[in-house]
């Protein structure tokens, strides 16, 4: 796993999808295979970056995890570096309180091929392919394109989200094989819904900061949308899940899942239908803003409310699928076993914790860390997609699967957490992040870093 921050220039929702590109395409540090001299007056938690090699758009960095009389004894990964050419040998580092540490490391490829790369208009249209374990073939596509805002004021500048089954080099971005929603037969972008991402372009002031995790099955990440007091966070996933069966049971569990169902979202939109991809606000009338593929070869929305573009719309399963834990199942059932989760015993459920009606409505109780660990340790919870009942007579499974490194966290505690924050459990580093335009204590996600 390869973990990526930095912050666009110009055109940002164009710089975004290059950066992105040259990080997928390339290689990146996967093991610090020794550390060769400690150095001097190092202190933990010092990022350090490693010296070498050819990169864009960033080189790798570690984080000093262990020192003994301020030399470096232990580190971990902290982001991966895109490299054209790897560095070799033993490796000098920059950055810290200290001098001298030297480390030597493996680099291996990101896993991912550019199969096709148009700029039409001026836009940008990218096909990748991910290896996967070796012998899958992930296909995932990325496309800008400006339209005007829903308000009909302001320009928005966006990126649509898709997957495909295949690729055919002969046939438009749109017409690959088997493609999720989101594009018509044109190629614009589809007014019936898909999985889109409100961005922005030129804004000297406000670019764009971005955090990135890319393995060889799927791609993730996190992006700042600012301008002045507004600040809004757009999210992305794009590639295999974690899914609930064998490969022969479920042999192409890909999803894909954007920030708004609606293509013209804006990125200062206040409005329900900004989200993110733990959360996953509908619409009663548009698809998206999550599609996962079914065993039987089908594109099925995933989405938690079924209201209106502007009203204030109820956590329920607007179709059969939802992202749990921030969903309330169409099934009594099934909602039996959402509260069960939590605790029998407990007296609450998750719609005490994650209120089902309103936006944005008043929980009941919030989770709290748990105290004296330490540090303290937080609940993260997995989001999971949760077929709330059978559809068109196929007996899904309950549970489809999980967004790779993806979890539901409570902004309970004290200081309470805000995006941008990070939980550290084990050397392992969880970022958190806001819904869209959501701030409530029940709205934030937290992605895995390494």
């Amino acid at each position: 796993m390869a973990w990526y921050t930095g912050t666009t220039s110009g055109d940002h929702y164009l710089d975004l999808l290059d950066r992105l590109e040259k990080i997928m395409t390339s290689n990146s540090i996967t093991t610090i295979a020794s550390i060769v001299a400690g150095g001097s007056s190092y202190v933990v938690g010092d990022e350090l970056t490693v010296s070498g090699g050819t990169f864009s758009p960033s080189a790798a960095k570690i984080r000093v995890t262990g020192v003994s009389g301020g030399a470096v004894t232990t580190a971990v990964i902290s982001e991966g570096g895109a490299y054209t050419v790897d560095p070799t040998g033993t490796l000098s580092t920059t950055g810290g309180t200290g001098t001298g540490c030297t480390i030597t490391a493996t680099f291996t490829s990101n896993g991912w091929t550019n199969n096709m790369d148009n700029t039409p208009s001026g836009e940008r249209e990218i096909w990748f392919e991910g290896t996967g374990a070796g012998s899958d073939e992930i296909h995932v596509g990325i496309k800008t394109f400006n339209a005007l805002s829903q308000g009909g004021i302001d320009q928005a500048y966006n990126w649509g989200i898709c997957a495909a089954t295949g690729h055919n080099g002969g046939l438009d971005w749109w017409e690959q094989p088997g493609i999720s929603p989101g594009f018509d037969s044109i190629g614009d972008p589809d007014t019936d819904g898909g999985a889109f991402v409100p961005l922005k372009t030129t804004d000297a002031s406000y670019p764009i900061d971005y955090w990135i995790s890319v393995t060889p099955r799927r791609i993730k990440g996190a992006m700042k949308m600012e301008n002045g007091s507004i600040i809004h966070y757009s999210s992305f996933y794009a590639g295999f899940m974690n899914q609930f069966g064998t490969s022969t049971e479920y042999p192409y569990p890909i999803y894909t899942g954007g920030s708004s169902y609606r293509y013209n979202t804006f990125f200062e939109d206040t409005a329900p239908r900004y989200t993110g991809i733990s959360e996953a606000m509908g619409s009663n009338s548009l698809v998206g803003p999550g599609f996962y593929r079914t065993f039987d070869d089908l594109w099925i929305s995933v989405k938690n409310s079924s209201a209106n573009d502007g009203g204030s719309p109820s956590r329920v399963a607007a179709e059969n699928y939802t992202m749990y834990p921030s969903s309330k199942t169409s099934s009594a059932a099934i909602d039996s076993n959402y509260d069960r989760i939590v605790s029998d015993a407990s007296g609450f459920n998750w719609n005490d914790i994650i209120p089902s009606s309103g936006i944005p409505g008043t929980p009941t109780y919030r989770l709290e860390p748990t105290p004296n660990t330490g540090d303290d340790l937080y609940s993260l919870i997995p989001c999971t997609i949760v077929a709330s009942k059978t559809d068109g007579g196929r007996n899904d499974l309950d549970v489809l699967g999980e967004l790779d490194g993806v979890f539901w966290i409570s902004g309970g505690g004290t200081p309470a957490p805000t995006s941008e924050d990070y939980v550290d459990i084990g050397d392992v580093r969880y970022r958190i992040f806001q819904n869209g335009n959501r701030s409530e204590t029940f709205s934030l996600m937290a992605m895995e870093e390494n």
